[in-house]
């Protein structure tokens, strides 16, 4: 790669870290970091925000881009390492942002008055998140940094990021802050760990954004189980249970799929398939001993149940998921799936096609059951995840027709031995729902984003595309296609759900989503969708300030997206002064 190749994708992928930071600390000022105070009298919980758990937030996304922004002035090598997903920057950006991203947005999203269970759950969601980003980034910076003073300096600053998240999450918890600052270090730990398994086990499958970003989702998802199991009395009727399967199928899967490849690597037939179907039945029952626990005990179940029973809309929606995968499962036998691809277009037809039976098949069903959507995606992600230990352990007879199925999918992102194409789109359509929020646009962010507008971008591209971005194999027919689509969607999915919103807001909207998907050299399936959350949250506080407020944003958004050609003005005239 030529120097002005580099140095134009070096300040693509700034510009690209622009959008998740400026993303976090407009969600961190106007809608404040979420964090429980006790009331003196009673000792009772009230919610509250955390001016210091802000100020982490706001300190990462700065420190995020100061690194990003130091890669594009020194030209330094992004991600050197063989184990990451080749042709693709490290994601280093992602690993630190995407979670406590998705976890503000959650908490902006939730439905006001906030119950004192509610605020305790987003505060302790909040402090883990930004202790696992912490940590992240402190050990990224850390390896870019020479000298044992500065690498001091770094592990400093970032005790004092813990100290401040343990002080904070400790009322939310009911320890003491040297307490809760020894979880948030241990959850850290554990991310790290976790993100370390993931990379190894599966290499060239991710980058260490993505496998970070993984990491903490799956440790969030365990702090906030373990949390309604072990205080139910806080959490009495609530959380619904399609939330708890859904932190139990993403605490369980991993284990599952660690188990599975123990104790079926090596054996064919069916005596493999026996081996992997009883890791997955027993991590399976420990799902659901956990969903149990969380939700039996404490009568969750009983304002479920009747609601269920009183409506035909779940029977209904299975039976329209039946006859959809029927017509699906008809026209992949009838070739539309079979044989090699012949062009690009050909290939990327078939991948888009899923991403609009991912739409087909979940907008109605979030419209008509959403508490059985929920639930359905979490047995969705267990089935996937079932299938493809088994394609990739080759355990059972069935493993080489699904290997030969999916690998006509698969395209350069699916480089090590795990597809992972196929738990992006499911991930990035159930995030979004599973997540929740007052606004049927957030929780179908992932489908108008995949099954809509990605769609649309993708084929439009292929077909249309003359002029590409800067270092970029994205075009801008692509991405006027993206933005247009998604407008649309977006518009029609607020008639139908009467939601209404300013206009303007769902264009930055469509706009700010169109340039992510052309920057990112990232999963796109992942992080589009819930960047589109944290916009549909982050955005009408902004519309609805002030004047003199939005101008205040808007220079600071200037100003970032100004750096880079300033810093590059600046090296030039000290490189000619000297």
């Amino acid at each position: 790669m030529s120097e002005l190749s580099s140095r134009a994708r070096c300040r693509r992928l700034y510009y690209e870290a622009c959008i998740p930071a400026l993303l976090l600390v407009l969600l961190a000022c106007s809608h404040g970091t979420p964090s429980v105070a006790l009331v003196e009298s009673g000792g009772a919980m009230q919610p509250t925000s955390s001016t210091a758990l802000s100020a982490v937030a706001v300190g990462l996304a700065g420190v995020s881009l100061a690194l990003r922004l130091d890669w594009t002035t020194d030209d330094a090598p992004l991600q050197g390492a063989a184990e990451f997903r080749p042709g693709a920057d490290g994601g280093e950006v992602w690993g630190s942002l995407l979670v406590p991203l998705a976890v503000l947005a959650s908490s902006a999203g939730a439905a006001k008055p906030v119950s004192a269970a509610s605020a305790r759950s987003y505060a302790v969601a909040a402090a883990a998140s930004l202790a696992m980003a912490a940590a992240f980034t402190a050990r990224v910076v850390a390896a870019r940094t020479h000298g044992r003073a500065q690498r001091a300096g770094v592990w400093a600053l970032w005790l004092a990021a813990t100290c401040a998240v343990g002080r904070a999450g400790g009322p939310a918890l009911g320890a003491s802050a040297w307490a809760a600052t020894a979880a948030a270090a241990a959850v850290g730990g554990l991310q790290h760990w976790l993100t370390r398994r993931a990379v190894t086990a599966l290499p060239r499958s991710f980058t260490l954004g993505e496998a970070a970003a993984a990491a903490q989702g799956v440790v969030a998802a365990g702090v906030d189980l373990a949390l309604v199991i072990a205080s139910p009395a806080a959490h009495a009727g609530s959380p619904p249970v399609a939330r708890l399967c859904a932190e139990a199928a993403v605490v369980c899967l991993p284990l599952a799929a660690h188990a599975a490849a123990r104790v079926a690597r090596g054996r064919r037939g069916w005596g493999g398939a026996a081996a992997l179907g009883g890791a997955y039945a027993a991590c399976g029952l420990l799902a659901l001993a956990l969903v149990a626990a969380g939700a039996g005990a404490r009568g969750s179940w009983a304002p479920a149940l009747p609601a269920w029973q009183a409506t035909r809309a779940p029977a209904a929606v299975a039976a329209y998921w039946a006859a959809l995968l029927a017509g699906a499962a008809f026209c992949a036998s009838r070739g539309w799936a079979r044989g090699a691809a012949a062009s690009r277009l050909a290939l990327h037809a078939r991948r888009k096609a899923w991403h609009f039976l991912a739409a087909l098949l979940f907008v109605p069903a979030h419209l008509a059951a959403p508490q059985l959507l929920r639930v359905a995606l979490a047995g969705a992600l267990a089935a996937f995840a079932g299938a493809e230990s088994m394609r990739v352990l080759g355990a059972g007879p069935l493993a080489p027709a699904i290997t030969e199925f999916v690998r006509r999918f698969a395209d350069h992102r699916d480089a090590g031995p795990a597809v992972t194409a196929h738990f992006a789109l499911l991930l990035g359509c159930a995030l979004p729902a599973w997540l929740g929020g007052r606004s049927a646009v957030a929780a179908l962010a992932g489908v108008v984003a995949l099954g809509v507008a990605d769609s649309a971008a993708s084929l439009a591209g292929l077909c249309f595309g003359r002029t590409r971005w800067p270092a970029s194999r994205k075009t801008a027919e692509g991405s006027a296609a993206f933005a247009a689509s998604l407008l649309l969607a977006v518009a029609a999915l607020r008639a139908l759900t009467r939601d209404p919103a300013p206009l303007a807001g769902d264009v930055v909207l469509s706009l700010a989503l169109a340039a992510l998907e052309a920057l990112t050299e990232q999963n796109d399936n992942a992080v589009v969708p819930l960047c589109m959350y944290a916009l549909v949250h982050a955005l009408p506080p902004l519309l609805a300030a002030s004047p003199a407020t939005r101008a205040v944003f808007a220079a600071g958004a200037a100003a970032a997206a100004r750096l880079p050609e300033a810093l590059e003005a600046a090296r030039r005239r000290r490189a000619k002064a000297e």
